[in-house]
Order: structure tokens, then C-alpha cells, then sequence
């Protein structure tokens, strides 16, 4: 899906942020200045680009434990009964409302569990892709 900027403004010449209005109505606030716009004119700045959506790389802790084999939950599930160290981290990775897949929490938990030995380093960047 491609949505077509109709104007962006920069509250600061010097920022890195952009605010852009869309043409399906909706708009961006303090949107990081994204390589894909390809024509920015100084000041009122009309885009005439495409860019594709920003991804959102959250996903639920649901959907992110689905990722993983029944094989690997329960290999999780045992491991944390003795390791306190990756038992917070899975309390906090269920606690929390949504999983970044970019946080370095969550990639540092993933190191942990090739660590120890319950995910492999190419099991883990499936994982998060």
C-alpha cells in the first residue's frame, strides 16, 4: 500500500523531523525524515513521492511467542525456572502491551537464549523478521 504526501512542513529547518499530511486523510506527526522522498522543495515543502508506509515492527506477545516452536516455549518455560535472568525478561516481554521486534531488550533476551543454547543465532533472526 503507497500513500502520496501532499505537503510537509518542517517546524525547524534544522530538524529531523518532518509533518506530513496524506491524501487518505491522514497525517504523521514528527515523522523522521525518510530517504525515500525523492523531491522536497524549501519552504512549504510540496512532495511529489511515493513512499511506502513506515512498518510497524510491534507485534502483541502473543503473536511474538507464536513465533516461536512449541519445542522452543517449552524449552523457554523450563529455562526460566532456573535462570532468574531470562525469567524476568519473559515476565517482562508478556507484561508489556506490545513487543518492539527492533528493542534492544527483546534482541538482548534472543542473545540470552542462544546463550543458552535454546535457540540457534539463524533460529533467532527468523524469529524477528
Amino acid at each position: 500500500m503507497m500513500v502520496e504526501i501532499l505537503t510537509a512542513k518542517y517546524a525547524d529547518p534544522d530538524s529531523e523531523y518532518v509533518d506530513i499530511s496524506c491524501d487518505d486523510g491522514s497525517s504523521m506527526t514528527r515523522l523522521a525524515k525518510h530517504p525515500a522522498i525523492v523531491a522536497l522543495i524549501a519552504g512549504g515543502l510540496e512532495i511529489a513521492a511515493h513512499i511506502p508506509p513506515i512498518e510497524n515492527s510491534s507485534i502483541s506477545p502473543l503473536e511474538f511467542i507464536d513465533r516461536l516452536t512449541e519445542a522452543e516455549s517449552l524449552a523457554v518455560l523450563a529455562a526460566i525456572k532456573q535462570n532468574t535472568q531470562l525469567e524476568l525478561w519473559y515476565t517482562r516481554l508478556m507484561a508489556s502491551p506490545s513487543v518492539d521486534l527492533a528493542s534492544p531488550r527483546l534482541i538482548a533476551g534472543l542473545d540470552a537464549l542462544v546463550e543458552a543454547g535454546l535457540l540457534t543465532s539463524a533460529r533467532k533472526t527468523e524469529i524477528l523478521e
